[in-house]
């Protein structure tokens, strides 16, 4: 008999609850009401990383759901790069490597989208390769690489994200065009 109570039944409740608490000492901190000294937020992204890669034990090792795998990985991920940028980082200017938070999500999809059917699949790679792409033109941007105005480059070369989409509705296209499965009536019997 399947036991109709979940093991964690109040989880979405305590994941809100967490991130409201969480959001708030940022904000605190942002806002700066308390002061962090550098050890004590470099320290504080382990147990992040800890957390996430607990997650993804759990998925992976242990067969557990795979609605673990996107928090898992965006806290794993997230972790390390908050403690990189608080340890070997040089330049800890957040408006330079912004685009690096489009990869984690991206980054994030990839494992969540090979537990998915197949037509699901290909929406979660799709969404990931896109969230990669682009952060991979804006960090060109904002590290200076292509050395002109974004917002010049975008006016002179949208028409490329047409072409994109084209590439990528004819590729879902060509993916999902089946040929059509021949049946014989139930009255035909093969040939012997």
């Amino acid at each position: 008999m399947k036991n109709k109570n979940p093991r964690f039944p109040n989880k979405l409740l305590f994941l809100g609850i967490s991130l409201m608490l969480v959001g708030i000492l940022f904000l605190i901190w942002t806002l700066g009401l308390i002061e962090l000294n550098t050890v004590w937020f470099t320290i504080i992204w382990i147990p992040v990383i800890v957390i996430g890669l607990v997650m993804l034990y759990f998925v992976y090792i242990r067969k557990k759901s795979a609605q673990l795998i996107l928090p898992g990985m965006i806290l794993a991920l997230a972790g390390m790069f908050f403690l990189l940028f608080n340890t070997i980082i040089p330049e800890k200017n957040i408006s330079i490597i912004w685009p690096a938070f489009m990869d984690i999500a991206g980054l994030s999809l990839i494992p969540y989208a090979f537990r998915r059917k197949r037509k699901t699949r290909i929406g979660f790679l799709i969404s990931s390769g896109t969230l990669i792409g682009l952060s991979i033109v804006f960090f060109l941007f904002s590290l200076k690489i292509i050395d002109m105005d974004f917002a010049e480059v975008a006016v002179r070369w949208w028409p490329i994200v047409l072409v994109c989409v084209g590439i990528i509705v004819t590729t879902i296209y060509m993916i999902y065009k089946r040929p059509a499965k021949q049946t014989r009536p139930a009255s035909e019997k093969p040939e012997q």
